[in-house]
């Protein structure tokens, strides 16, 4: 009976989630358009530098987008395009200001700097800003030696982070290319240049914009104002990825605009200083192929022995990105954020958290003994309405006390919890001989598949499909299934009587491991234990705290190259070559300690599918792909344990024939 159940909340959960993953699927499908932007200010210095690159070529190569660097008075400073001069090189006129300027820029001190903007640079200087500073700081200005000079009375170290603007001879040189402009900025020492200098970057001919510093224009107290600017400016926001750039209040700038997000992958410049073309290239194809990015950010190849030849390496990296991305069936072109339907509606939703609790009504029903008692014959029995209808009841309180998003996250960790652990239940019955292998797996492969597709639909939104909103709980819900099963394998579909026996049979062994003196064995297994348990856990979640090892990595490559996309570790390696062995532990009448191992292993696996349809940034079909994949590369893994295990059955029995055999 418990396999029948659960292969009808199976079917209910994908039928429920049909159209939110059909629309789903047609967002990604129609979303080609990938986004190939080069840094024009690390660029410009190769061109410089090197006759051979230019903006028309790198357009050939396949740039279509260019990034205007943010200059603040420091990095002004260090490019040589202005200067500082000293009071005795100052006019006679001036006489009366040079009292207060430093010895050089950088010093902090009542004396104040001044600094000399150049005429082919003058243009730099946005006059609204300027007023501001004369505003806040006290700044004077005049003109000098066909420039202009700018004396701070008083100057301190954050003001080296001062914009003057962004109209410069660089910006005039991207406007006559096709590319489009991305601003970039940074965040001001005063809020309210922030915002002038958003107005002037909608008002010249950006479209989009990107954030450096460790924070974003406006975070924590104005992201809503920031968000309103960007948008009535009429600009798109690229949310660079946030394990990349852990910028304080870049997902809370999303969250507030979700619908101008454009999801963006960059690469560190000291990284591709050490890694090849060809590994850069593949990475920023993964981001896309796999992360939902729609928007490359390409660094200025870095000076390793000067800039020579370096053109030509700069137009080899674009023009190999852009060739990739054509060959996986994306076009180089101008992005557009990746805007869906929104979530579905509320009563949808409803029905799903009402399908999930009476999932979890009908994993407390495996527990139940054997015996028709009141409990299972009626409740779980006779009248399923009943169970139906306190589930609704309990979905309709859940959803008076949390607000949408939450309710959206509960209702998929409740599901991640419940939908594996149901899987193992059948599992647990399969290798205790309960149940036919075909008539356990398939209601339990389908009960997780299920599980998965319906986290999906109820996760379906932008917020998800951009990473801005994240699926709760990853680490609990890879633990407790877990946790459950164990537990469902000592107890479960058992009388009272053996119920009680058994659980008091656990909790004294307990106690007596516990009262037991500490010896190196026990420190061995608890060392053994903790380090499974750090690697297990540490490697799940969003933000993992466990690091890929290299071996790992280079075995996700070979994968990658071999499949074109990477089936999980947990699935192919762990978990599905102890699926396919549990019937023979069964037929085999394997001793619980091989079972129940057995059992927690081939789970894993199927908790590791339903985690992978979390990742709504993933697209739905390379998830589909990646768990088709991992059933398939498990099969040769299986075969070689099956084999490990019968000669190790084979083995065994030679050995207790030999002992029963009188050798005198």
């Amino acid at each position: 009976m418990m396999n029948r159940k659960i292969a009808l909340l199976a079917a209910l959960s994908i039928l429920l989630s049909l159209i939110p993953l059909a629309q789903r699927y047609q967002l990604e499908s129609s979303h080609r358009d990938v986004e190939v932007m080069i840094d024009g200010g690390e660029v410009q210095e190769i061109i410089e530098f090197d006759d051979e690159i230019s903006w028309d070529s790198l357009q050939e190569a396949g740039a279509t987008a260019a990034v205007h660097p943010v200059y603040s008075l420091g990095n002004l400073m260090e490019l040589g395009k202005i200067s500082y001069r000293s009071a005795a090189s100052l006019p006679d006129q001036e006489k009366s200001i040079q009292e207060s300027f430093a010895a050089s820029a950088g010093e902090t001190a009542d004396r104040g700097a001044v600094f000399y903007f150049p005429e082919e640079i003058e243009n730099l200087i946005n006059p609204q800003v300027l007023s501001a500073w004369k505003d806040l700081y006290g700044v004077q200005t005049f003109a000098w030696q066909g420039g202009r000079a700018v004396h701070f009375p008083v100057w301190n170290e954050d003001l080296e982070y001062l914009v003057p603007g962004y109209e410069s001879r660089l910006y005039d040189e991207l406007g006559e290319t096709d590319m489009r402009l991305t601003a970039r900025h940074r965040y001001q020492p005063d809020s309210e240049l922030d915002y002038l200098l958003l107005q002037e970057i909608s008002e010249l001919d950006f479209e989009n914009i990107v954030f450096s510093g460790e924070r974003v224009v406006g975070y924590p107290q104005e992201t809503d104002r920031t968000a309103e600017a960007l948008i009535e400016g009429g600009l798109n926001y690229k949310f660079i990825e946030p394990f990349l750039a852990g910028r304080d209040g870049a997902r809370q700038l999303a969250a507030a605009m979700p619908e101008n997000v454009i999801r963006t992958h960059i690469m560190d410049r000291d990284e591709m200083k050490q890694t090849p073309i060809d590994t850069t290239v593949d990475r920023y194809l993964r981001s896309v192929r796999e992360r939902n990015v729609r928007s490359l950010y390409i660094r200025g190849i870095p000076p390793s022995a000067g800039f020579a030849g370096r053109g030509g390496e700069q137009e080899l990296l674009t023009e190999t990105i852009t060739s990739d991305l054509q060959s996986a069936d994306f076009v180089p072109g101008f992005a557009e954020p990746l805007s869906g339907e929104g979530f579905p509606s509320f009563h949808l939703l409803l029905t799903k958290l009402t399908l999930v609790i009476t999932a979890g009504f009908v994993l407390i029903s495996g527990w139940l003994p054997p015996e028709r008692d009141y409990l299972r014959g009626k409740i779980f029995g006779l009248i399923p309405a009943v169970c139906i209808l306190t589930a609704a009841l309990a979905a309709g309180f859940i959803s008076w006390l949390l607000p949408g998003l939450l309710l959206r996250q509960f209702t998929a960790f409740l599901a991640a919890l419940i939908f594996p652990s149901l899987a193992g239940l059948l599992l647990v019955d399969i290798v205790r001989g309960n149940i036919g292998f075909i008539s356990g797996l398939l209601p339990a492969l389908a009960i997780t598949k299920s599980g998965g597709l319906l986290i999906a639909s109820v996760l379906a939104g932008t917020g998800f499909y951009n990473q801005i909103h994240l699926f709760r709980g990853v680490k609990i819900s890879f633990l407790m299934p877990l946790v459950i099963i164990f537990l469902y394998f000592y107890t479960g579909s058992s009388s009272r009587k053996a119920k009680t026996e058994i659980l008091q049979e656990l909790f004294g062994r307990a106690k007596k491991f516990i009262l037991t003196p500490i010896t190196w064995g026990h420190i061995l297994l608890g060392g053994l234990t903790a380090v499974v348990l750090l690697v297990y856990i540490g490697r799940t979640g969003n933000l993992p705290y466990v690091p890929v090892p290299a071996w790992e990595l280079a075995i996700r490559d070979a994968l990658e190259s071999f499949l074109g996309l990477r089936p999980r570790f947990k699935e192919f390696l762990i978990g599905h070559p102890f699926l396919f062995l549990l019937p023979f532990l069964a037929a085999g009448k394997a001793p619980d300690y091989f079972k129940l191992p057995a059992v927690l292993l081939a789970a894993i696996g199927q908790i590791t599918i339903v985690n992978s349809f979390s990742h709504l940034h993933t697209p739905l079909m390379v998830t589909i792909q990646r768990t088709a994949f991992g059933y398939l590369l498990s099969l040769p893994l299986a075969l070689l344990l099956l084999v490990a295990y019968f000669a190790y059955t084979k083995s065994r029995a030679n050995l207790s024939q030999w002992m029963s055999v009188d050798h005198d």
